[in-house]
């Protein structure tokens, strides 16, 4: 246990996230093969994308990007994530007031949003988590982390 790394809850949410990411492309597959009913799969995508990935992200811009800027020394070097944040949370929002039967714009937006999801989770892990593990010790990610959860909390949508 020793050897785990100081950013592993954030890298274990994100492989609970991962294969929710996964069934968008399934969605994407769905409606070109034209054959099943989209309607249960495209709710259960956008609710994901709203309750879960949106505020998942908004927790990132609020907690984990000023530190990862704190500890490369620019303000400005995580811009360009939170920029991913926003197309995502504009994909998603087209997405949830798609109609089923739109079946090409339902794939348009699901291959899109898993592309651009997918590409944003190796970026993090690859790049952002490596820095902060080198960084940063367990109990510093764990407070920055009860942070992270906190500031989700917040930003859940009431049901």
């Amino acid at each position: 246990m020793s050897n785990a790394r100081p950013t592993q809850p954030i890298r274990d949410e994100h492989a609970e996230l991962i294969p929710h990411i996964e069934e968008l492309r399934h969605l994407g597959d769905t409606a070109l093969a034209g054959e099943a009913d989209l309607s249960a799969d495209l709710q259960r995508s956008v609710e994901f994308l709203i309750q879960h990935l949106l505020v998942h992200a908004g927790a990132e811009d609020r907690v984990l990007y000023p530190q990862v800027a704190d500890i490369i020394g620019a303000p400005k070097a995580t811009a360009t994530m939170s920029r991913d944040h926003i197309e995502v949370e504009r994909l998603s929002r087209e997405l949830a007031s798609t109609s089923a039967s739109d079946r090409g714009t339902v794939a348009r937006l699901a291959y899109a949003l898993h592309a651009i999801v997918s590409l944003h989770f190796a970026k993090e892990e690859e790049i952002y988590l490596e820095l902060m593990d080198a960084a940063m010790n367990t109990e510093s990610v764990a407070v920055m982390y009860q942070r992270m959860e906190e500031a989700a909390a917040a930003l859940k949508p009431q049901a």
